[in-house]
């Protein structure tokens, strides 16, 4: 039997940031809080919310180590394969060759605005679907996770009842403007939406 995952109150977006950073911060998740904490490396211990040696070797607190950049190059490049605009996804190919891709990525679509847009909608949607992945590695699931799980659950439990109830209504509208009663078979029909 698969071991309970424990659930944590986490802002994704903020774990997301801790995956998605490759400076000079070593980012730590407090797997009491769900907090995910910045800490920069020449910090004076006396700055930090915890000291950093309890970060370190206490198993409250679990290193975040940021994804590789090559991760975050193929998702530049399948964004860029995807841009309809052919001149436009040219120079987002060409920008992706070689040392200082990133830079010269963000610098080609700091013109081209909706494209733009789209690119850090869509890459914000992938660093949290990452940050998701780091979490199950570590046996933690988001609260927020499983709530829209529990909504979905919900949704399709409450389906079959809204479906019956639904053709109950329409059995009704055609008894009254029939005027007479709907058989027990159209009844069966209806709820199975057989027309």
């Amino acid at each position: 039997m698969p071991r309970r995952k424990k659930v944590l109150d986490i802002d994704l977006a903020d774990l997301a940031t801790a995956l998605d950073d490759h400076s000079e911060l070593a980012w730590y998740l407090d797997t009491k809080t769900g907090e995910v904490l910045p800490v920069p490396a020449d910090a004076d211990d006396d700055l930090l919310p915890v000291p950093r040696e309890e970060l370190v070797e206490s198993e409250r607190f679990i290193f975040i180590e940021p994804i590789e950049s090559e991760c975050g190059w193929g998702e530049m490049r399948d964004f860029a394969g995807s841009v309809a605009d052919q001149h436009l996804r040219g120079l987002l190919e060409v920008a992706l060759a070689g040392k200082g891709a990133f830079g010269r990525f963000k610098d080609v679509l700091a013109a081209h605005g909706k494209e733009r847009a789209l690119w850090f909608a869509r890459h914000d949607r992938w660093m949290e679907e990452q940050a998701r992945v780091w979490l199950d590695r570590q046996g933690i699931q988001s609260a927020e996770r499983v709530e829209e799980l529990g909504h979905h659950m919900r949704t399709a439990l409450s389906l079959p009842v809204a479906l019956v109830r639904e053709a109950d209504r329409l059995a009704g509208e055609l008894e009254t403007r029939l005027d007479e009663p709907v058989s027990a078979a159209v009844r069966r029909r209806l709820r199975r939406s057989e027309w």
